[in-house]
């Protein structure tokens, strides 16, 4: 609504060119996490129901995010790091998944992290069987208070992610979600580079492979992000 007012344009056409942008800013390839990442998972959407619990996706609405976070070190001015974990985020990756098990989560991880990295969990199951690609700690959390505790890193990001989705744009529909997720961690891990972003995006628009309005309205490209 803001571009449409801005440009004096039609809502399609705002729609349209910002989601058009949001394609352009798709992660490249051989742009994967290392050293120690967190990874966990989150739910956005979708009115909990008896028949929709914990990891459950009965409810059409209901669509599950992954989230994996680089856990750096704090030094400096950044000290004693976030939540006092003494630790700050480095780069990260986020995505939308089908479910919850074993194959989808591994999809992930084999396409986010780098082979040898160090990854940390709160130990759903749905993250083993991935020893030969990464280093898995498991820590199972116990009580759900205890998840800002063990990954505050991830745990942290994805609190921001939701309130961005939920304070900027009112909600995300499930069949355009994955591009407002590229569009998040384009942002996110650019967030240093501000001075030089326009020109970043300029760059990506010109140089990647224009898709037509269908494609846009159809989710084309991030079904399977």
């Amino acid at each position: 609504m803001h571009i449409k007012r801005e440009l004096d344009l039609h809502y399609d056409t705002a729609w349209t060119l910002l989601h058009k942008l949001r394609r352009a800013l798709a992660d490249d390839e051989g742009s994967a996490l290392t050293g120690v990442v967190e990874v966990d998972e989150t739910y956005y959407g979708g009115k909990g129901t008896a028949e929709s619990r914990g990891r459950s996706l009965s409810n059409k609405n209901k669509s599950l995010i992954v989230m994996a976070v680089e856990r750096k070190p704090a030094r400096d001015k950044n000290a004693p790091g976030i939540n006092q974990s003494r630790f700050v985020c480095g780069s990260a990756k986020v995505a939308l998944v089908a479910s919850a098990s074993g194959e989808d989560l591994s999809q992930f991880v084999n396409g986010a992290l780098e082979p040898n990295t160090n990854m940390l969990t709160d130990g759903w199951a749905g993250y083993t069987g991935n020893e030969e690609h990464v280093k898995h700690e498991p820590e199972p959390q116990g009580n759900p208070k205890n998840a800002g505790v063990l990954l505050p890193m991830s745990h942290m990001q994805i609190s921001n992610l939701k309130s961005w989705l939920n304070g900027t744009f009112h909600g995300v529909s499930k069949k355009h979600l994955p591009s407002y997720l590229m569009e998040w961690n384009y942002r996110f891990n650019r967030r240093n580079l501000i001075s030089n972003l326009f020109g970043y995006a300029i760059r990506r628009l010109m140089t990647k492979e224009p898709i037509t309005y269908k494609q846009v309205k159809s989710g084309f490209g991030f079904a399977a992000a």
